[in-house]
């Protein structure tokens, strides 16, 4: 092979690869609440009310930040709530953007974790050499884009986030800001709910699951601890909360994998004195989902909303 060639390749492919991982994440990384993009830089917010922040993957989505800050008015609380979900969010994800975060200073920050998010690695990603990556440039970017993998069984090794899309999104958060000021990573759509019965045989119960690891040597553990730190490190109080599992979900751990989380749980609000709530088999049994990971953005599964209010309306009273 002409070594020229090659090395022409290997660039191009490094060149691509860097830029798509950095737009994946850029209109996190430079998020302000108070950006209505370059278009409409005359909008402004009302600076005066605190800012509470709610933060996780898309199963986090969910919790209807504008119903909150309607009901918070009704009750003339002085507070705004951003629901910063995004897709495929893990804590190790969400570390590289908590400075910015930290930099708007929120009165408090809901982070919602969940038994997927400490799930050991599948084995679908195992060591490459060089030469691997080389041969097969595809595994490179599955590596690179590993954080963003389908890793709940519905098609193991696809990327279920797509670089071109989250490009796009930049540019346009850049141009307009964004589309829902209080969800503005992930869209806030209606959605239908599927019955119980219906969730396992249209979508099929989670294959992936290899176990989970929340000891302190697993990446995500420590990136958690990093988090919370910086938090403290910075006087802004962290609120954890397990986020809701369907039934399918839920069973697909084992009882010590369960016990096992909520012990973690425990131990974090315990070493850096915060709150911690577990809503992660509080709806096991409801008829809310909208498929076998998400709960529905849909009237009849309001409870999911309702219950993050609640534990607003307490935080703030203390």
């Amino acid at each position: 092979m002409n070594y020229k060639i090659m090395f022409s390749i290997i660039f191009a492919i490094l060149v691509v690869a860097v830029f798509f991982n950095f737009s994946m994440d850029l209109y996190i990384q430079i998020y302000d609440p108070n950006w209505h993009g370059i278009i409409n830089s005359n909008k402004s917010v009302d600076s005066t009310k605190g800012k509470i922040f709610i933060v996780g993957s898309s199963n986090v989505y969910a919790i209807d930040a504008t119903s909150i800050n309607e009901q918070l008015s009704n009750e003339q609380k002085n507070y705004l709530v951003y629901n910063l979900a995004d897709q495929g969010d893990n804590p190790t994800r969400r570390l590289s953007s908590i400075d910015n975060i930290i930099s708007h200073k929120p009165e408090f920050v809901l982070y919602g974790v969940g038994l997927w998010d400490f799930q050991k690695p599948t084995s679908y990603f195992q060591s490459h050499s060089t030469i691997d990556y080389i041969l097969q440039p595809g595994d490179f970017f599955k590596s690179l884009f590993k954080d963003n993998i389908d890793l709940y069984g519905y098609g193991p090794g696809m990327i279920y986030i797509s670089p071109k899309d989250r490009s796009l999104t930049s540019v346009k958060y850049i141009l307009r800001g964004p589309d829902q000021p209080y969800h503005p990573f992930l869209k806030f759509e209606p959605t239908s709910i599927h019955s119980n019965e219906k969730l396992v045989e249209d979508f099929g119960i989670p294959g992936s699951n290899e176990g989970l690891d929340v000891t302190e040597e697993n990446k995500k553990i420590i990136a958690l601890n990093e988090i919370l730190h910086k938090f403290q490190k910075n006087d802004i109080k962290v609120i954890l909360f397990s986020y809701p599992h369907s039934n399918a979900m839920y069973s697909a751990f084992q009882p010590q994998e369960l016990k096992d989380f909520e012990i973690m749980l425990n131990n974090k609000s315990n070493e850096f004195v915060i709150p911690v709530y577990f809503l992660h088999d509080k709806y096991v049994d409801l008829e809310i989902w909208r498929e076998t990971l998400h709960v529905a953005v849909h009237p009849n599964a309001q409870i999911y909303a309702d219950d993050i209010l609640k534990i607003i309306l307490k935080e703030i009273s203390q």
